[in-house]
This record gives C-alpha cells, sequence and structure tokens, in this order.
C-alpha cells in the first residue's frame, strides 16, 4: 500500500549523500526503500485509519528527516528513520500481545489502544531525535514540540495518565509499558535487582540473583545490557569500580567520593571510559544524552546536570556529575575522599 503523500515529501527533501547506502543507490531506490518502511507501520499500527495516519503520523517522520539532515548527511539521515520505522514497527507488532497501559488498575485497555500506540510510535521517533540531535538540556517534550503535529501533542497531553506514561518512556518507566513495547521484552522489569528497583533498572535480558531469606539484595546480578544505554553505561561503570579497571579517588582519576560519600562522575572523562569498554561506535554527545535521561544524578537549583569542583587545590576544576545514591553505583558505602564538590561538600 503505497504512501504517495510520504513518498513524494521524502523526494522533494532527498539530496546526495554519501555513506548510509551502498555506492551506486539512486534517489528513487532509497524512496522506495523509505516508502516500504512506511508501509510495514501503517500495517503494524493497524488503526485501519489511513487518514489519521497520513495525518497524525507521517509528518512525524518528515519532520524528523529534515531535522536529521541538518546533523547528517542525507544518505545517513534516511539510513537512520528506516532503522527507526523498522524498530517501531517490530515494536507496534509486539505492542497487540499487552494490554496497555501496564501497571494502571481500573484503567480499560480497549479504551486506550489507540492512543498508546500512537503514543509508542511517537516516544521512540522524539527517542531517536534526541540521541542524534538533542542537546544536553533538551526534554522530551520540547523535542516533540518539534516533530510532532500541535493535535498529535495535544492527543498525547489531553489525558494526564497517557501523558506520564509517554514522559516515563524516556525514564525507562514500566508503569504503562512503553518502554516494554519498545524493547519487545515485557518481563525485562522484573529481572532488575530490588535493592534498585525504583531508580535503575537493569538492561532486559539481565538475570538477577535470588536473595536469601531475610536478605537485601544491594549488589546487581550480572548483566550485558544492550551497549549504548544509559543502563548499559551504569552497569559497565559498577563493574569497572567493583573489579579495578576504574580507579577512583586518585589525581586524574574519572571517578571521585567527597568526603560525605558522593560519587563525582568527571564529564567527559568517566564516559570516554564507557566508550572504550563498551566498544561503541558513538561520540561522547549521544553517550551523555543516554545517560541524562536516567535521573540518578543531582541537578543545580537552575536545573543544570553538571557541578565543579576539584581534588587538590592546585589542580584545575573540572566538570561532571553528582550521584548521592551511593547503591546506584555501589554495592557497599563508597571509601570516602577528598574531593571538594562546589557548594555540596561538608568543609569543616
Amino acid at each position: 500500500m503505497p504512501l504517495r503523500r510520504f513518498l513524494a515529501r521524502l523526494k522533494g527533501r532527498g539530496g546526495r549523500g554519501a555513506t548510509s547506502f551502498p555506492a551506486g543507490r539512486s534517489k528513487a531506490s532509497r524512496a522506495l526503500e523509505l516508502n516500504q518502511a512506511i508501509s510495514g507501520l501503517w500495517e503494524a499500527e493497524a488503526t485501519h485509519d489511513r487518514r489519521a495516519f497520513e495525518e497524525n503520523i507521517v509528518p512525524v517522520y518528515v519532520a524528523l528527516l529534515s531535522a536529521l539532515k541538518k546533523v547528517q548527511q542525507d544518505t545517513e539521515a534516511e539510513a537512520t528513520v528506516i532503522a527507526l520505522l523498522n524498530n517501531t514497527t517490530a515494536a507496534c507488532h509486539y505492542r497487540w500481545s499487552l494490554r496497555l497501559p501496564l501497571k494502571r488498575p481500573g484503567s480499560d485497555y480497549r479504551k486506550y489502544e489507540i492512543v498508546y500506540t500512537y503514543a509508542l510510535i511517537t516516544a521512540m521517533a522524539v527517542d531517536c531525535l534526541l540521541a542524534h540531535d538533542g542537546d544536553d538540556q533538551t526534554l522530551p517534550a520540547s523535542a516533540a514540540a518539534r516533530i510532532l503535529t500541535a493535535d498529535g501533542l495535544a492527543r498525547l497531553q489531553e489525558d494526564a495518565m497517557v501523558w506520564e506514561d509517554w514522559l516515563g518512556f524516556f525514564e525507562h518507566s514500566e508503569i504503562g509499558g512503553l518502554y516494554a513495547a519498545a524493547i519487545r521484552d515485557k518481563q525485562w522489569a522484573q529481572q532488575r535487582p530490588q535493592a534498585q528497583a525504583e531508580n535503575v533498572a537493569s538492561e532486559p535480558g539481565s538475570e538477577a540473583a535470588q536473595p536469601g531469606p531475610g536478605t537485601r539484595m544491594k549488589q546487581p546480578a550480572e548483566s550485558k545490557p544492550a551497549p549504548g544505554s544509559g543502563r548499559a553505561m551504569l552497569a559497565a561503570l559498577r563493574e569497572g569500580l567493583q573489579d579495578g579497571s576504574l580507579s577512583f579517588n586518585q589525581p586524574r582519576d574519572a571517578v571521585q567520593v567527597d568526603r560525605d560519600g558522593r560519587t563525582f562522575l568527571e564529564y567527559p572523562a568517566a564516559f570516554e571510559w564507557c566508550i572504550e569498554r563498551l566498544a561503541l561506535d558513538a561520540d561522547v554527545k549521544r553517550v551523555k544524552n543516554r545517560f541524562d535521561r536516567l535521573k540518578v544524578y543531582k541537578r543545580t537549583s537552575e536545573g543544570r546536570q553538571l557541578f565543579r569542583g576539584k581534588l587538590r587545590q592546585r589542580d584545575p576544576r573540572v566538570r561532571g556529575y553528582v550521584l548521592e545514591d551511593a547503591s546506584v553505583l555501589w554495592s557497599d558505602p563508597p571509601p570516602v575522599g577528598r574531593f571538594v564538590i562546589e557548594n555540596l561538600t561538608t568543609l569543616d
């Protein structure tokens, strides 16, 4: 079922690019592949309302493609959108095995079938935009305003529960089920350690150890989270601190602990370590955007994520994240250090 409107718009925004498609691929061939991908999503979305699809969903990808072409070559941007469309199609197919919203007692899933499908599609599109073209402070709602239609955004915000669950997608919340649908694993939340159930979930596919009677599990179980996600970086940092491959509290270390037990992750050094450790094909900005969405760090009164500090008086000040909850990175309270975080560390 060709969506000529979308195909025509893509052709109108097409251009010569270089690397993401094999050499010799014509503009028409690339447009055909894009059209096939959007047609696949139309079938998976399964509302059978073609007009609504063309008016509310197609413009999202047109706007997204336009935004990506400002930061990527044309062919690379098109490849990014095709990959997103294919992933979203798979997520929509999986979504129909769930009764969304999840963990919302008393809600009638039949009432929310269409709007939660729309919420899933748009959340994945906004997540793609944030990963490739979001600055350090961009919030999901602001990014949504760039690519969603006004009616589409209003539709999400009309029901407070839907909007809360849509925003929860970006914090990997298990409530609502949008993130579970996106990763196609409704059991992912059940696999995370109990001690970190509120703030830091394990990645899908991890296996949590079973605590004995009367014990509280503090240490995350062995897992292999998807490289590139914020939780994958947290897991790598935890493992590095535990096995000694990531030094801390020494001069020029990316991880420091102040005398009050707060953990300081130097930016960008801590993320550069994660990129090397996980062999990520991503730049520091993209990795930072993923980490920012975890919301496990302290913010300044102005809403900024980065604080400044230094280990010794003669050292230059460095920027970094402050984690006040030791259980995010440590199985036991970390040994305190001499690092001073400006406006936070007790100096007496």
